[in-house]
């Protein structure tokens, strides 16, 4: 795996290469251009040039300077319409992400609950939802939670993990009989 990040241009420095690497290639041309040629120069020593290079030269900087007008004239390379786009849809990503570390901090905010790690008995009497972890048999052998829906009373179990012992509600035990809760007395 390359240890250094892939890098993505974006279409600024892609069109500022390219407008650069246009400019060099007329600048270059412009000795074969704007000077005397040497194909024409009958006191330089060197070899004549064929006649084809100006020819070349001239193709090489006019299809450089067309490139460029195209470059220049492409509206879409003015506005900031891509541009925005662009922000628009990383804006959405970044709240999609940030939902997503929510839900991800909840999850593991609920496995830290008592509800959740210690998994105690739900079952329902006279109307109301009962949590039960431990023995009810045994006096403060179980702590209770209790609710007018299971989630109601998986929440007052979790609650029940802050209250004193004197606040704890008591189930009493009767043979052939759901438990019944009690508010233990202070």
């Amino acid at each position: 795996m390359n240890q250094y990040p892939m890098m993505v241009p974006n279409r600024e420095t892609v069109g500022n290469e390219q407008i650069h690497t246009l400019l060099h290639v007329a600048n270059a041309l412009q000795a074969y251009l704007l000077a005397p040629h040497r194909e024409f120069d009958p006191s330089n020593p060197h070899p004549e040039l064929d006649g084809g290079a100006l020819a070349a030269a001239t193709v090489t900087f006019c299809n450089a300077c067309k490139r460029l007008d195209e470059i220049l004239g492409d509206q879409s390379r003015w506005n900031l319409d891509k541009a925005n786009d662009l922000y628009g849809a990383l804006t959405k990503t970044q709240e999609e992400h940030q939902r997503l570390l929510a839900a991800q901090t909840k999850v593991a905010e609920n496995a830290l609950l008592p509800s959740t790690q210690l998994k105690p008995t739900l079952f329902q009497h006279g109307g109301i939802f009962l949590a039960i972890h431990g023995d009810p048999a045994l006096p403060s052998g179980h702590i209770v939670g209790r609710g007018h829906t299971p989630e109601a009373a998986l929440h007052d179990f979790n609650l029940a993990f802050k209250r004193l012992a004197n606040d704890q509600f008591q189930v009493e035990v009767e043979r052939d009989e759901q438990p019944n809760p009690k508010k233990k007395p202070k």
